[in-house]
């Protein structure tokens, strides 16, 4: 899992890059396959599961 997220990022990349890029690639790798409500849902989820896990990791 970690390593398909990092694939195709190279290491000067800040982490902020890296995830603006990595969210526009999957923005646009969504565009046909779902529907916007699908997508929209899909992307709360998302952005809930990385707050979570941010989270997470700070508080231990």
């Amino acid at each position: 899992m970690r390593a398909q997220v990092a694939h195709g990022f190279s290491k000067e990349d800040t982490a902020g890059r890296a995830i603006e890029r990595l969210f526009v690639s999957y923005q646009s790798r969504s565009d046909g396959i779902m529907n916007r409500d699908q997508f929209k849902f899909w992307n709360a989820v998302g952005i809930i599961t990385i707050g979570l896990l941010f989270y997470y990791l700070l508080v231990n």
